[in-house]
């Protein structure tokens, strides 16, 4: 079983690009932390008084929720499939957000067995939406602070251009050939 991972910043088309690959035929695994935002706002909206656990409202909370559900939906995974976002990216997320990692995340990456990681380039537009919440200039320095972790933990990692969604699954597809 092989585990491809597709990363990149804020709005550089990874959930688009997952739903084309699944689209193929592909097992996929949906970005968690997006999942986990769109559910615990929706608590909120619900809930009287609900403060949900989010990164703008418990910046720790939300990671130990990510990490744990993250974990959970790679350990259904029997096949080969294709992940919009790892455990690496909260690695970044977490320096990002200055948030205190005990080092167990890294145990967890090594036992993960990642394959080959897809860093996608960013689009030439950015746009904000129920969960992405983050300006262009914060998309940026996210997408570097994710290539950074990458590169640091040892991951090969090739670089998907920013063309249209039909060209990158075919690049990506063609590249695992």
């Amino acid at each position: 079983m092989k585990k491809y991972i597709l990363t990149g910043g804020p709005c550089t088309g990874k959930t688009t690009l997952l739903e084309k690959i699944a689209k193929e035929g592909f097992n996929t695994i949906d970005e968690v932390a997006r999942e986990i935002i769109l559910e615990e706002e929706n608590k909120e909206k619900s809930t009287l008084g609900y403060k949900g656990i989010l990164p703008w409202n418990s910046i720790e909370k939300f990671h130990d929720l990510v990490i744990h559900r993250q974990l959970d939906e790679e350990k259904r995974v029997y096949t080969s499939a294709f992940l919009d976002r790892s455990l690496v990216d909260n690695v970044a997320y977490m320096s990002l957000g200055k948030v205190r990692n005990d080092g167990h995340i890294y145990q967890c990456i090594e036992q993960a067995g990642y394959g080959k990681v897809f860093f996608l380039e960013q689009l030439p537009h950015y746009a904000k939406d129920e969960a992405r919440k983050e300006s262009p200039e914060e998309a940026k320095k996210i997408h570097r602070r994710l290539y950074e972790v990458y590169h640091d933990l040892g991951f090969e990692m090739i670089n998907v251009p920013p063309i249209g969604v039909e060209q990158r699954a075919k690049f990506i597809l063609e590249y695992l050939k």
